[in-house]
């Protein structure tokens, strides 16, 4: 992955990252013109993406929902700050622009990525007008981590896997909420993190982030809330029924 330059003298093009103007509902109203995208956050140590084409976008007030038959989400705008386009990271020959929603603390909450390239983010963004150029954002250094032969979020990922029975995984942070629900074929480590990959859906959870989980119990279905290192719940729950968890 790399950055792209920014070419000099070419005001024809938008800037590499730019404040986008405007509501938030009236961006995020976009999110189906970009194509196929994936929406991604991070809390806890959980890297949550949904991919695939947003098929509609409702707004009630301030929060707004993506649905479709690859995603559910739902953004509470009031908890947002600003958004930023950002069109610098490369990957290979593509230029895999996204849309960053940040805080009023300035961490981002979560992101939509247009996997199908620059010309339909664009295309999708441009009845928005131009937005402030925006200086590019220091990278933070990337947290190493393992996967211990115990690590508490494996031994569940395990037993969801081995069951073969639907879960719903989902993740919870202020200002956002994004779930999924199918059969996890697959929970593999890999790169320090378990990691659950499907077409329309993949999970990173890095090794030693959740220490235990909390059960909850209630109408016939199990959930399990990780904890993280501070003694807490961290916003990743997994919920289904008992059977799921090797019950």
């Amino acid at each position: 992955m790399s950055t792209a330059n920014d070419p000099a003298n070419d005001s024809a093009k938008p800037a590499l990252r730019e404040i986008l103007q405007g509501d938030f509902a009236a961006i995020l109203e976009r999110a189906p013109a970009l194509g196929k995208v994936m929406v991604m956050t991070r809390v806890a140590g959980a890297t949550h993406e949904r991919i695939g084409p947003v098929e509609s976008v409702e707004i009630d007030g301030g929060l707004v929902r993506f649905a479709g038959a690859a995603h559910s989400a739902a953004v509470d705008t009031t908890a947002l700050a600003r958004a930023i386009a950002d069109r610098s990271v490369v990957m290979g020959d593509n230029v895999l622009p996204r849309i960053e929603f940040s805080d009023a603390a300035g961490e981002t909450v979560f992101s939509v990525i247009a996997l199908d390239g620059i010309g339909p983010f664009d295309s999708g963004l441009g009845a928005l007008g131009r937005g402030q150029p925006e200086a590019e954002a220091e990278k933070p250094a990337r947290e190493q981590s393992t996967v211990a032969d115990d690590d508490a979020g494996a031994h569940l990922l395990g037993k969801i896997q081995a069951s073969g029975i639907p879960v719903t995984i989902r993740v919870v942070r202020p200002g956002f909420d994004q779930s999924w629900t199918g059969v996890v074929a697959s929970a593999k480590p890999g790169a320090g993190f378990i990691n659950i990959m499907t077409d329309d859906f993949h999970l990173h959870l890095r090794g030693g982030a959740v220490t235990g989980w909390e059960r909850e119990d209630g109408n016939g279905t199990v959930s399990f809330h990780a904890i993280g290192s501070s003694g807490t719940r961290g916003g990743l729950t997994v919920s289904g029924p008992a059977a799921a968890f090797g019950e």
